[in-house]
């Protein structure tokens, strides 16, 4: 993490979560508990979107479409993820149009 501090990365990772708010816990649960908060201290400073992908039944039920969500990281979700919060994040994005 600390060499995503020091430059500017882009950063692919294919993770099956229904939401932007789940990727970001399970990114955090890959480290050991005792360093999970330093992990969103760093994650929150230096993250920028995600996009989560989900594939959903289409109309008629013969095929699947993908369904997006982006989530753009502002200072509040930085908070949230910094803080622990990041279930509060579907509800944060809900409230805007």
């Amino acid at each position: 993490m600390r060499l995503l501090q020091q430059r500017q990365v882009i950063l692919f990772v294919n993770i099956t979560y229904d939401c932007a708010a789940n990727t970001i816990d399970r990114v955090i649960d890959v480290f050991p508990p005792h360093q999970q908060q330093q992990i969103r201290i760093q994650l929150s400073s230096v993250l920028v979107s995600i996009v989560s992908q989900q594939l959903l039944p289409n109309f008629d039920k013969s095929g699947r479409v993908a369904a997006f969500e982006t989530l753009h990281v502002n200072q509040a979700i930085r908070n949230l993820i910094r803080e622990n919060k990041t279930h509060q994040i579907k509800l944060n994005n809900s409230n805007k149009s």
